[in-house]
């Protein structure tokens, strides 16, 4: 039976996961901080995109931005031709 439960219990989460999820976290109370400050009713979408969009493309890898780009440009290279 103990190799059953230990089959079946959850797996251990990744150091990189909590860290993920912590920011996520961290977002979640400064949108809250907002709403407070602001009042609910005081909040538009673009204030929650404006606190959130930094935080977003921060988190991109550059690699990544580089190999969109590049995509990008091969398509409208081919594009045009």
């Amino acid at each position: 039976m103990r190799r059953a439960s230990s089959i079946n219990r959850p797996p251990t989460p990744d150091a990189e996961v909590d860290q993920e999820q912590e920011l996520s976290l961290q977002e979640i109370i400064n949108i809250k901080s907002i709403y407070k400050e602001r009042g609910r009713n005081n909040v538009t979408v673009d204030d929650l995109v404006d606190v959130i969009t930094p935080k977003g493309r921060a988190s991109v890898p550059d690699s990544v931005k580089a190999e969109l780009l590049q995509r990008i440009r091969s398509f409208l290279v081919s594009a045009a031709l």
